[in-house]
């Protein structure tokens, strides 16, 4: 069984916003553990270290894939600029793994392969 939480803040103040969204997610996890997690951010001048440790600090053990955005959609709130959104997986049955892929548009098949090898290790 897989089972989500997320959510969405547009706090004008970027680490508040991811703050607030910890604590969103947190409250509807009701203490189940999340397994991993996608993170997606509009807000282009935020510190991004600090989103990223105030994510991994709430939930240490997930793996976490993300990336900026123009951007995000949401089913409760629609099209939101200069946002954060969290989405949190739980599954007592499905493994999940991350890896990255370096310099994919100068080398696709090795860029691919070593983030595959990457989120086997």
């Amino acid at each position: 069984m897989l089972e989500t939480v997320y959510s969405v803040s547009d706090n004008l103040d970027p680490l508040a916003g991811i703050r607030n969204v910890v604590a969103d997610c947190r409250e509807q996890l009701g203490g189940r553990k999340p397994a991993a997690g996608m993170f997606f951010t509009s807000c282009m001048k935020a510190d991004y270290v600090q989103m990223l440790e105030e994510i991994l600090g709430a939930f240490p053990d997930i793996e976490l894939i993300g990336c900026t955005t123009d951007g995000e959609i949401t089913q409760d709130r629609g099209f939101t600029e200069d946002s954060s959104a969290l989405l949190l997986l739980i599954s007592e049955e499905i493994a999940f793994a991350a890896g990255i892929a370096e310099n994919i548009s100068e080398t696709p098949q090795e860029s691919v392969a070593n983030g595959y090898k990457h989120a086997l290790d």
